[in-house]
């Protein structure tokens, strides 16, 4: 499969999902740790959105330049909110492996930020899928 650099609505359903009530539950800011310190996004700061997004495009676009071994022409992301969107765990989960499959092309990516970020955001995910919270922690026999 080859890769490609993905579209500005991903990015945006990815940063989206991060902020949504359904992913964070009772948290107030979606956290990752990365080199020594831990950075956030909160809900309603459209700059930071804008930031992360941002940061996400660039590993997705080195990807593809590493991987074509050509350059590729920088683009502004600006992060844009839409109401319309509805946030469901497994559509998260799926975004988000599809956006490291494409950015997985140069050899600095599993030391990015935004590969902190995407694996949080991934670990988030999980938790708030269906039946989660319900489900046993440890399987013992009977």
């Amino acid at each position: 499969m080859s890769a490609f650099i993905v579209s500005k609505e991903h990015i945006n359903y990815l940063i989206q999902a991060a902020i949504s009530r359904r992913i964070l539950g009772g948290s107030d800011a979606s956290r990752w740790f990365h080199a020594g310190e831990w950075h956030e996004l909160r809900p309603g700061d459209s700059k930071r959105a804008s930031q992360v997004g941002q940061m996400l495009w660039n590993e997705n676009v080195k990807s593809v330049a590493t991987r074509y071994d050509e350059a590729r022409e920088d683009r502004i992301f600006a992060f844009s909110y839409n109401h319309k969107i509805s946030i469901d765990p497994v559509q998260v989960l799926k975004a988000c492996h599809c956006l490291n499959y494409q950015s997985c092309e140069h050899e600095t990516w599993e030391a990015s930020e935004a590969y902190a970020f995407l694996e949080s955001l991934k670990s988030d995910t999980e938790h708030a899928l269906p039946g989660y919270d319900e489900a046993q922690w440890e399987i013992r026999a009977a």
